[in-house]
């Protein structure tokens, strides 16, 4: 089973600063409507499969970006890359979402921080089943620590707060990095907290979830359900028909 490769991560800094080195090509993996909206400069709109298609890019220096929320997907594109071939091949940390929120150029007109960071049901229920994903709680909110048994609560939604506990984590896992982290909040945060909180868990993204508990559990079951008819198959015509 393929696992993504961390290893490949490089921060949003790290690539502002390589941006004009002509030996790396910015492969943007997103929806190709997305990255009409806005892109890195000189990115290119690709797919994994045309990267694994064309041999002729393996010998440069390639830089996979996703939209931030499903960075889960672009890691595991740079193992599957690394397996094809790909000698060089880097993953910008948090996306097009971290790269928004250290305030780096793009071309196009962006969504706002608070478009980007915060998810739906079924984008919380999707990302939170991969592993690498630290799940943070808001303290005054109750249920979801027996969803998340492994989240961890916090005090106060500070940066403060949030550098200590996302530091005690990486000593315990000694340094090991997370593939994004998840605010369980009561409430949206507007474009200006958001900014000072990603300071906090930089250069991971931070992403926030203020949709509530039971529409969560409602995608829980909605996905159980298409599990199941998934698993009992197509339906058989009767004879004669």
């Amino acid at each position: 089973m393929l696992k993504p490769d961390l290893g490949c991560s490089m921060s949003a800094g790290d690539v502002g600063a390589r941006l004009s080195d002509p030996r790396l090509a910015v492969m943007d993996l997103r929806h190709a409507s997305e990255y009409e909206k806005f892109h890195i400069e000189n990115a290119l709109s690709v797919d994994l499969v045309a990267l694994l298609s064309k041999p002729y890019w393996r010998n440069k220096s390639v830089l996979l970006v996703g939209d931030g929320k499903f960075d889960h997907d672009i890691y595991l594109s740079c193992t599957r890359l690394k397996q094809a071939g790909y000698k060089q091949v880097h993953v910008l940390s948090g996306g097009m979402l971290a790269w928004l929120e250290q305030n780096m150029p793009v071309v196009g007109r962006p969504l706002s921080l608070q478009q980007q960071a915060h998810l739906n049901d079924y984008e919380f229920w999707r990302i939170t089943r991969n592993e690498g994903v630290l799940v943070l709680l808001d303290k005054t909110i109750t249920g979801f620590q027996q969803e998340f048994p492994q989240a961890l609560v916090l005090p106060q939604i500070t940066p403060e707060a949030l550098r200590s506990i996302l530091d005690k984590k990486r000593k315990m896992l000694k340094g090991q990095r997370f593939v994004s982290v998840v605010l369980v909040l009561r409430s949206e945060l507007g474009d200006e907290s958001l900014r000072i909180l990603q300071q906090a868990v930089a250069p991971e993204s931070l992403l926030v979830y203020a949709q509530g508990l039971d529409l969560y559990k409602k995608q829980v079951s909605t996905q159980k359900a298409v599990w199941a008819a998934h698993a009992k198959g197509p339906k058989q015509l009767g004879c004669g028909l």
